[in-house]
């Protein structure tokens, strides 16, 4: 299987934002929206993982990854949604699940993220309590 149709926001992060439409291993269409980072920056992953599982977003139809670029995930079947409108909402959903996790966008400013890894002297995080409103 293979084939995707994805748009990605990045921007400075190092954690990247994408969703669009990709084949899982049967082959159907699937609606997905993924966060990734360099499999490098390990606690990047692991404090995403967190902010994730607090927020609950693993019974909401989110899994963690634990290999490659990926580090959570959201997927529907697209024969799921008969409508565009209904898509549009599916995936309005998952920005919202990723929002109250405090990981929508992934500005730097706002989860502590720093735009590059020469910035931040290290792939360390910075607990949520240091970060400014």
């Amino acid at each position: 299987y293979h084939g995707r149709f994805m748009l990605a926001i990045r921007g400075q992060s190092l954690i990247g934002l994408l969703f669009g439409l990709e084949a899982n291993p049967a082959g159907e269409a699937m609606f997905t929206v993924w966060l990734e980072a360099d499999p490098r920056y390990s606690d990047i992953r692991s404090r995403v993982h967190l902010l994730a599982e607090s927020a609950g977003l693993l019974s909401s139809g989110w899994s963690l990854r634990h290999d490659g670029w990926q580090i959570v995930e959201c997927r529907a079947h697209t024969v799921s949604y008969l409508t565009i409108d209904s898509a549009v909402i599916w995936f309005m959903e998952c920005f919202g699940d990723l929002e109250r996790a405090g990981l929508f966008l992934l500005q730097h400013e706002l989860v502590g993220i720093p735009s590059t890894a020469e910035e931040s002297g290290s792939d360390a995080m910075p607990d949520q309590s240091e970060v400014g409103n």
